[in-house]
C-alpha cells in the first residue's frame, strides 16, 4: 500500500454511518480482508483530493458513494434575522485501489485547466486552450 503525502489535510468530515457505507462497498467489491484496510483519514480521498497528491482515478472506476452534512449560517435579508441551516450532499469518493501516479502529461493538462477556471473566477476573459490552431 502506498503512503500517502502528511501534508494533505483530509476533507473527510464523517460519521461512524458513512464509514459503514463506505466499508461495505470496499467489501462488496473488494472483499473482507480489503474492507479491513479501510481509513478515510488516508486511503479513501474525493477525486481532486487524490488530484492534489499527483494521482488520478484508473479509467472505468465507479466511485463509492457516501453523503456528508453541509451546515452553515445566513442572514435574512428583511428582517436581519440569523438562522441556521443544513443540508446532505452527496460525496464520490476512491478508495486507494482505484488510483494510479499521474503521468508528467497529464498533471501539466490539470495545471493548465485549473489555471483556466482560477481566472475565470478572478474575472478574466475567457483563454484559449488551442494556443497554436490556426
Amino acid at each position: 500500500m502506498n503512503t500517502q503525502k502528511a501534508e494533505l489535510e483530509n476533507t473527510w468530515k464523517g460519521s461512524e454511518k458513512t464509514f459503514q457505507l463506505v466499508y461495505q462497498q470496499i467489501a462488496e467489491r473488494y472483499g473482507e480482508n480489503e474492507a479491513e484496510k479501510y481509513n478515510p483519514d488516508t486511503n479513501c480521498f474525493t477525486a481532486s483530493d487524490w488530484n492534489k497528491q499527483g494521482k488520478k482515478i484508473i479509467k472505468g472506476e465507479k466511485a463509492l458513494k457516501s453523503f456528508t452534512y453541509i451546515a452553515g449560517k445566513e442572514t435574512d435579508k428583511k428582517t436581519g434575522e440569523e438562522r441556521e441551516y443544513s443540508y446532505m450532499k452527496k460525496v464520490n469518493v476512491f478508495y486507494y485501489l482505484q488510483v494510479e501516479e499521474m503521468s508528467e502529461k497529464f498533471k501539466q493538462f490539470l495545471a493548465a485547466k485549473n489555471a483556466r477556471i482560477k481566472a475565470r473566477k478572478n474575472g478574466s476573459k475567457k483563454t484559449n486552450r488551442f494556443k497554436n490552431v490556426a
